[in-house]
């Protein structure tokens, strides 16, 4: 074709609809496309599940696993009381990737050790009422899991530290 060349096109309806009946078929496409979106979220789950389970054997680590299917190491257990919805805990943190890219830190060091130190930011433990939905669910569940610390035990700086 070249630039002065026209072309016609002849457009036509198949089917009229009205306001209610396009409200409809978007409903069903958008039903039929999280059906969809929950069948892949199923193989994804288990692709990461291997991942996770790969990572731990690799690492020499015993983890356990939730219901809900959180992984976890508890690796010194605390010797107070149990965690209850609704308690306040301070909790220092590192958080990595699988790869071992730290992606978020309470602890200084820990950020300059990573290069990821933002000069002004707070780095200080998160208060986090357990429980209560002020956190990722798999954190909320987690820190159920963990007893409290007694008064004079030193958290490890490269775990979850409770006290």
């Amino acid at each position: 074709m070249k630039e002065e060349d026209v072309v016609k096109v002849k457009l036509g309806a198949f089917e009229v609809k009205t306001d209610s009946a396009m409200q409809a078929y978007y409903e069903e496409v958008m039903m039929a496309e999280q059906m969809k979106s929950a069948e892949r979220a199923k193989s994804l789950l288990v692709e990461e599940a291997k991942t996770i389970e790969a990572y731990a054997a690799d690492k020499g680590l015993n983890v356990q696993k939730t219901e809900n299917g959180l992984y976890y190491v508890i690796e010194q257990e605390g010797t107070g009381e149990a965690t209850t919805p609704g308690t306040t805990m301070y909790v220092n943190y590192a958080g990595y990737l699988l790869d071992g890219t730290l992606f978020d830190t309470s602890w200084p060091e820990i950020a300059r050790a990573n290069n990821s130190f933002q000069e002004g930011r707070p780095y200080e433990p998160l208060s986090v009422n357990v429980g209560m939905g002020q956190v990722i669910p798999g954190w909320d569940e987690g820190l159920m899991l963990l007893k409290k610390r007694l008064q004079g035990q030193i958290p490890d700086p490269f775990s979850i530290g409770v006290w």
